[in-house]
């Protein structure tokens, strides 16, 4: 994230709590309702395009498409940044999987996050520039079938990474840990990859930028920890718990 987008991150962050990711303590995946504000915050530049797609459990024999999900972005104008269900109010996906984030700004940059109990967005929409109407899609995985290898996904789609280690304690032996929540976070408390560590500590997200470095948390309880990730660097991102 460049300087001028944190900057302007920040002046929004002052005006208003936007609580729009999970929190790494917790067991739920599901963010927070955001706070209203208590004093006058920076108005969304008034638009009329609309992101729209479909929300999909991935399966290991394919795909289907998931109702009842919720489904947030990250827009990013010029001046400054939003959450688009603090701008505009909650949205979830139809019966059939699909979801309509309408008003949105021509110039945009819009991130989706989307969430279920039970499920996790493993893998990073990627972000899109708006320049009218767009559809994106975005994909959740049961909490019960989360997979842990690279070689289990997709090749990733240029420019993005798989980005995988083991958790464990900073005892003598570094016991793994299981149960991890483990997230990539584009902008501050906006977590757009999400998964936990299976019983051998093991860890896999996706969809990660490949071309700079990135910060990934990781959280039980209350001990946390961050580490950096190096541009090109994908396997044996190992996290020590204090």
């Amino acid at each position: 994230m460049s300087v001028s987008t944190r900057l302007g991150f920040a002046a929004a962050m002052a005006l208003v709590t936007l609580a729009c990711g999970p929190d790494r303590t917790a067991t739920t995946t599901a963010p927070s309702t955001p706070t209203p504000p208590t004093t006058r915050a920076p108005v969304p530049t008034p638009g009329s395009n609309t992101l729209s797609g479909v929300v999909v459990e991935t399966l290991g024999q394919g795909s289907r498409p998931l109702a009842g999900v919720s489904v947030n972005a990250w827009v990013q104008e010029s001046s400054f940044g939003y959450s688009y269900m603090w701008a505009h109010g909650p949205v979830t996906t139809g019966a059939d999987g699909t979801f309509r984030l309408p008003g949105i700004a021509t110039s945009a940059t819009v991130q989706l996050q989307v969430w279920k109990d039970g499920y996790v967005q493993q893998c990073a929409a990627p972000p899109v520039t708006i320049m009218s109407d767009v559809q994106r899609d975005a994909q959740l995985v049961s909490r019960a079938n989360i997979p842990v290898s690279p070689q289990a996904l997709a090749p990733s789609a240029p420019g993005f990474r798989s980005v995988s280690g083991v958790v464990s304690d900073h005892s003598a032996d570094g016991q793994p840990l299981a149960g991890v929540f483990i997230d990539f976070e584009p902008v501050m408390d906006f977590p757009a990859a999400v998964t936990y560590s299976d019983a051998q500590g093991r860890y896999l997200l996706c969809g990660l930028p490949d071309n700079q470095t990135i910060t990934i948390g990781a959280g039980l309880a209350n001990r946390v920890a961050y580490i950096s990730v190096a541009p090109g660097r994908m396997t044996g991102v190992d996290i020590v718990l204090p």
